[in-house]
């Protein structure tokens, strides 16, 4: 909820950052995570899985946090859009 009018734009600076972010590597991170075990040694794999999964881990708390951002303005457009997006993420990545 924003309080004034500066707390409104920083959530809209915020969410459409993350909005870009995940626009931008969201399907890096569910084939990331959806991808084999890399046989042998692998430390670039490993370290990608690894920061795909605390990506993950950090969209999965963005999420639960929008829930009540979804009726304001244009705080509640990029919320919601930003909703719909981590859901496909969230979906791909449990298959």
């Amino acid at each position: 909820m924003c309080f004034d009018i500066f707390q409104c734009r920083h959530l809209t600076i915020a969410l459409g950052m993350i909005l870009s972010l995940v626009k931008s590597f969201g399907a890096a991170i569910s084939s990331a995570l959806l991808a084999m075990p890399p046989v042998g040694v692998d430390l670039e794999a490993e370290q990608r899985l690894e920061r795909c999964s605390l990506c993950y881990q950090e969209l999965k708390k963005v999420s639960d946090s929008l829930k009540s951002l979804t009726r304001q303005g244009e705080v509640g457009r990029l919320a919601l859009e930003l909703t719909l997006f981590l859901q496909d993420i969230f979906q791909l990545s449990s298959v």
